[in-house]
């Protein structure tokens, strides 16, 4: 069998230079694929030049994508993404099918404009669910922020000059998830893993089929030392986040003033931000909330094995983001056992049953959090940690997954 995937990352190829840690879930699938028998896998990808390389089990077709100049891309900030949002090298990929002739094409995302390819296809094919623009951008803004405020508080010359901060994020979302609900009306197929999934699919495209294939994570969790419970007072909150405005930075600033001011000897590390950024600055400002003051401390960008050892010295993970899928940061937690706290959004809830291997709070809950916190002597935790390892092993069972994938391929076919 002859599988194509089409994404918008490169997979396992020059991962050590691609700035990716752990290479990501993506990779991680294609690691387990490449050593199935029977599979010819090949990757397409948007590139700066155009190149075929076979690497490791799998063929590479890096199809170009006009790179914009200086004016060119001030041009496309200030409005010039409502035309362009769609651009598409489709030769470019036509030409790389054609050269593989899969027998099957799986797209990665419904967020970028490769989808529109599906509509020059005659091949099997089906869609990947990472995230949704177009419920992204419901939830891109958090209670009490609008575009004013970000554009008074926010990086002056980016959102005002430049305009290619986080306003302009927003409105070109929202001119995106437009594009994007059109091509998944033409999606015949999906690939999903939680409840959410299920629902945005049947949703944007009625009489699609929808298959259930979990994630494989990446190699460093499975092999990690379980979570052990610690009695010491002093409280160690982790959390791993981008720096975007819906993720919930701002639910950790309030969360930890809370903490601070009822006199809890805590500190919260948040991975995957650097100290002094945009987003960071934005939120200290609306709210008047220091993060150093509120012991909070940016780790910037971490390697699987860092993380590792992050969860591992941490007594609860926090997950505060406004909309998320599956995040592979809370199944990477919960594979560990490392007791979770995360807002009951998107697809949060196929993962974490509430009081039996985590908890769910409302999206923007700082006192239910602090709560929870507070009273952590009075929870089951090691019973917690180990319901969550057992749900997380079984969910994330690299042999059970590959064999969903290749019954969803053997079902196209």
């Amino acid at each position: 069998m002859r599988v194509l995937w089409i994404s918008s990352y490169s997979g396992l190829l020059n991962t050590t230079k691609s700035g990716y840690n752990g290479a990501g879930w993506v990779s991680s699938l294609q690691r387990e694929v490449v050593s199935k028998n029977g599979i010819e896998l090949g990757l397409a990808f948007a590139a700066s030049e155009s190149n075929k390389i076979v690497e490791n089990g799998t063929t590479y077709y890096a199809v170009h994508k006009e790179q914009l100049g200086p004016v060119s891309k001030l041009l496309y900030y200030y409005g010039g993404y409502k035309k362009t949002a769609n651009d598409l090298n489709i030769d470019g990929y036509l030409k790389a099918i054609d050269d593989f002739k899969p027998d099957i094409i799986q797209f990665f995302g419904t967020e970028s404009p490769e989808l529109q390819l599906i509509r020059h296809l005659k091949t099997p094919h089906v869609v990947h669910l990472q995230g949704v623009l177009s419920a992204c951008q419901k939830a891109f803004l958090p209670p009490a922020l609008g575009l004013k405020e970000i554009r008074r508080n926010g990086n002056f010359i980016r959102e005002n000059i430049l305009r290619n901060g986080f306003a302009f994020n927003y409105e070109s979302m929202i001119t995106r998830g437009k594009y994007e609900a059109e091509w998944m009306r033409d999606v015949k197929n999906f690939i999903g893993r939680t409840e959410w999934d299920r629902q945005m699919s049947a949703t944007l495209s009625p009489n699609s089929r929808y298959f259930h294939v979990d994630e494989v994570l990446r190699q460093d969790f499975y092999e990690a030392a379980k979570w052990k419970l610690k009695t010491n007072e002093h409280l160690v909150l982790c959390s791993t986040i981008s720096e975007t405005i819906y993720k919930g930075l701002d639910l950790i600033l309030k969360t930890a003033d809370l903490l601070k001011g009822h006199g809890v000897d805590f500190e919260w590390q948040v991975a995957g931000m650097q100290a002094g950024s945009d987003v960071q600055k934005l939120f200290e400002k609306v709210y008047g909330i220091n993060a150093k003051e509120v012991n909070i401390n940016f780790l910037g960008i971490r390697t699987a094995c860092q993380l590792k050892e992050m969860l591992s010295g941490c007594d609860f993970y926090i997950h505060p983001s406004y909309i998320d899928n599956s995040p592979n940061s809370v199944c990477e937690a919960q594979l560990l056992g490392v007791p979770i706290i995360a807002c009951d959004v998107g697809g949060l809830s196929s993962l974490i049953d509430d009081g039996k291997n985590g908890w769910l709070v409302p999206s923007n809950a700082p006192y239910e959090i602090v709560y929870l916190l507070e009273h952590r002597r009075d929870l089951p935790l090691s019973q917690i940690s180990n319901s969550a390892i057992e749900i997380a092993t079984q969910r994330h069972d690299r042999s059970k997954i590959v064999e969903q994938l290749m019954l969803t391929y053997k079902e196209l076919l």
